[in-house]
């Protein structure tokens, strides 16, 4: 885990994203247009990679929206913790494979009793001071990769 040198925690309330949206929309948009041009397979075959492209944005939206954990906090210790919607508090630890960027975070945490989890952080999901905040605290606490 890792250590940092902050006074404050850190906590994270991530908002819907409209980029992610927009991108889900576009991406799978392409993809049901390239269904539309004549291709040698048969109708049945074409209908169900529709149904399939149409399932997938549908799910997508589902979890682009729906968050079991409605708070991420990292303490001054460089402790990370999830806070559940019904009141759990778990403890994990983030992953030293977490991406940071100036427009995308990927937030990579292990939980202590196993499981894994992964937030996409982009710039419309948090206010900017917090995400300059963020990616400055990964950058300097960021843990060694272990091998």
């Amino acid at each position: 885990m890792s250590r940092s040198k902050f006074d404050t925690p850190l906590v994270l309330e991530l908002r819907r994203s409209r980029y992610l949206i927009v991108y889900l929309l576009l991406i799978h948009g392409i993809a049901l247009l390239a269904l539309l041009f004549p291709l040698r397979m048969p109708l049945i075959v074409q209908t169900g990679l529709f149904m399939l492209v149409c399932a997938s944005l549908i799910v997508s939206l589902y979890r682009c929206n729906y968050r079991t954990h409605t708070r991420i906090v990292q303490d001054p210790q460089g402790e990370w913790r999830l806070l559940c919607d019904d009141g759990k508090d778990i403890p994990a630890s983030l992953r030293p494979d977490s991406y940071i960027a100036v427009g995308l975070c990927i937030l990579r945490f292990r939980f202590e009793g196993g499981g894994k989890r992964n937030y996409i952080v982009l710039p419309d999901m948090l206010d900017a001071d917090t995400l300059r905040q963020l990616r400055v605290r990964l950058r300097q606490g960021r843990p060694e990769a272990t091998h």
